[in-house]
Parts: C-alpha cells; sequence; structure tokens
C-alpha cells in the first residue's frame, strides 16, 4: 500500500495530540486481535454471549463513553468511573473479576474428571 508522507504526519500530530489516556486506548484498540471478541460466534456453552447490556457497555468502555445507570460515587466513597471500578476492592470488578475466573477454574477441573472440586459458597 503506498501512504504519503502528508496522511502519515497529519496521524502523527494527531496521535500526538492526544492526551495520555486517549493514545493508550488508541493503541489498544489498534492492537492485533484486539476486535476478535466483537465478531466471535456467541457461543452459549462456552461463555461468549453477551446481553444488550453487557455488549453496550463493552462498546461504550471500548471508545471510552461514560456507562449509562452507573452511581457516579462508589460505596468506598471515592468519584466511580471505569478505571476506579476496575480497581476498587470495595465496590468494583475484583471481586466479580475474581469470582469468574474461580468459577471457570471449578468448570474446567470438573469436565476434566476432578470429582472433589466445590465452590465454596459466600460467608
Amino acid at each position: 500500500a503506498v501512504v504519503s508522507t502528508q496522511s502519515t504526519g497529519t496521524a502523527t500530530n494527531i496521535f500526538s495530540a492526544m492526551p495520555p489516556t486517549e493514545q493508550r486506548r488508541y493503541e489498544e484498540l489498534s492492537a492485533r486481535g484486539a476486535s476478535t471478541w466483537v465478531t466471535t460466534l456467541p457461543l452459549q456453552e462456552h461463555g461468549f454471549v453477551l446481553n444488550k447490556q453487557e455488549w453496550w457497555d463493552a462498546m461504550a468502555m471500548r471508545y471510552g463513553f461514560e456507562l449509562e445507570d452507573v452511581p457516579h460515587t462508589c460505596p468506598c466513597g471515592k468519584t466511580n468511573n471505569i478505571e476506579h471500578s476496575l480497581s476498587c476492592a470495595r465496590g468494583g470488578f475484583v471481586y466479580m473479576r475474581h469470582n469468574q475466573l474461580r468459577d471457570l477454574t471449578a468448570n474446567f477441573l470438573h469436565e476434566a474428571g476432578c470429582k472433589d472440586v466445590v465452590v465454596e459458597p459466600r460467608l
């Protein structure tokens, strides 16, 4: 493909003018395989299904838009945003991510024939 130096310079100028968070988002969105989840077949047995709200939330997160119906203040008292929600141990997604990984591991072990695997109940 032929790319003119003018368009390359313009793209570099636009990238340089972006705030660091947007530069990082652009680099992540441009990475190889970053969009494969968008075109993945919705296979229920593998957990590759998003409901309508989950899909819209994922797209908002992908492009840096505000999520709808999310409280502005976290239960920990800090301002609630995507970055905070991903790291807050009190009101964020830390436990949710942990529990998903726990459940996935338990399912794999059960499918592999380990009969003594039990997910502990919540306290």
